[in-house]
């Protein structure tokens, strides 16, 4: 029997640092079965911020005191959900907001944080990739 799995990476941005490592300037949904990748889409934080704050500000939590302190906002955007040091915490947050501020509703199976260095190191391990 073939198993489906769903994901959700954090692409986080280590020059900008943030309690999980880095900035959330990226995410990626990712689906396999059996293992073989079959679907996946990648999007913006700053897109997918936009697309809610406007009209459904709401959608988002309240920001804990140090983000409005030293970042001004009032609410906690999904690219600053990483402002937790315990990473279960923005793993069940995100499970928690992302549904809600997007068409998905399956849930996933996984969260997942990468930063440049850590793609940079596993590629290499496995050596120059060939992409046609």
């Amino acid at each position: 029997m073939r198993v489906n799995h769903r994901f959700l990476v954090l692409l986080q941005n280590s020059t900008e640092l943030r309690p999980t490592v880095g900035f959330i300037g990226n995410i990626a949904t990712v689906e396999t079965n059996g293992g073989t990748l079959t679907e996946y889409s990648t999007a913006d934080s700053y897109s997918i911020d936009s697309v809610n704050a406007s009209s459904n500000a709401d959608l988002f939590p309240l920001a804990p005191a140090a983000v409005k302190k030293y970042l001004g906002q009032n609410r906690l955007f999904f690219r600053d959900v990483n402002w937790f040091p315990d990473f279960r915490d923005t793993a069940a947050l995100v499970r928690q907001l992302y549904p809600v501020i997007s068409e998905h509703e399956r849930p996933f199976d996984a969260v997942i944080a990468l930063n440049p260095s850590v793609v940079s190191e596993a590629l290499g391990m496995i050596g120059p990739l060939t992409v046609e």
